[in-house]
């Protein structure tokens, strides 16, 4: 279920447009299966009913402003909650916000004679991850062991729902920052861009034991942090361009 509204306006005074848009999103997910155990004539019997669920819903919101077709504005945030965490722990609030200066068209690189085209831009945001491979982990039909955790009532076995061993889960968050520069030369015959950025992930989502020597009792647990670092170099070259054939080298 989604749900969103655009707002574009013109701010002739100060020669911008204004972009606005406020948004939600509900996904929920469940799988149902059954299966049988058998007797010695090969008959089902004992009929068992499992299932999984999941439930993610955000809301967000983003503003962008581009003055004088020089400069472009931009920030977003997003309000977001999973079913697979604790209600403690169940929401994030995440976001970013990024500048753009098009320097292409100012005067000096029109009149440069072989820039064609040439941008800087920069940006900082910060998202979450919880897509962790299972459904509905803070409270599933099983045991960190796998096995079925049952009550017995009479002569019937029911499938309780309870919290894993580790009930504290929160999001995995991730904060990058880049800066980038795109470019064109001699009428776009050369394009391509650079960037170079930072990313560190902190709160990993990860299978480890519980407590140091632990044996056999594993969970998924946020563990551990990771850190990257890198520069990125794209370019295009158009070799020959005509009516009837086009040769192209990028790397």
């Amino acid at each position: 279920i989604n749900g969103r509204f655009d707002y574009k306006t013109d701010l002739k005074g100060i020669d911008s447009k204004l972009e606005l848009t406020l948004g939600s999103s509900l996904q929920a997910f469940r799988r149902e299966s059954v299966s049988f155990s058998q007797d010695n004539n090969g008959i089902a019997i004992d009929p068992f009913e499992a299932f999984n669920e999941n439930r993610l819903i955000s809301l967000f919101g983003r503003a962008s402003i581009d003055i004088k077709d020089l400069l472009v504005l931009s920030a977003s945030i997003s309000r977001d909650g999973t079913s697979r965490f604790s209600p403690e722990n169940r929401w994030g609030t995440f976001g970013g916000a990024s500048a753009g200066l098009k320097l292409t068209n100012t005067d000096f690189i029109q009149n440069s004679g072989f820039i064609s085209q040439l941008k800087i831009r920069g940006g900082y945001g910060i998202t979450g991850q919880q897509d962790i491979g299972q459904d509905f982990l803070y409270l599933p039909r099983s045991t960190p062991s796998n096995a079925q955790a049952q009550v017995q009532i009479g002569n019937q076995f029911y499938t309780t729902i309870r919290p894993e061993l580790v009930t504290n889960l929160t999001w995995e968050k991730t904060n990058q920052w880049n800066l980038g520069v795109d470019y064109g030369f001699f009428n776009d015959r050369l394009t391509g861009s650079v960037d170079v950025y930072t990313r560190d992930t902190e709160d990993l989502l990860q299978f480890g034991p519980l407590g140091v020597g632990s044996l056999g009792n594993f969970a998924l647990q946020n563990v551990g942090a990771t850190q990257s670092r890198g520069i990125e170099i794209d370019a295009n070259l158009k070799v020959v361009t005509t009516e009837n054939f086009n040769w192209n080298i990028g790397g």
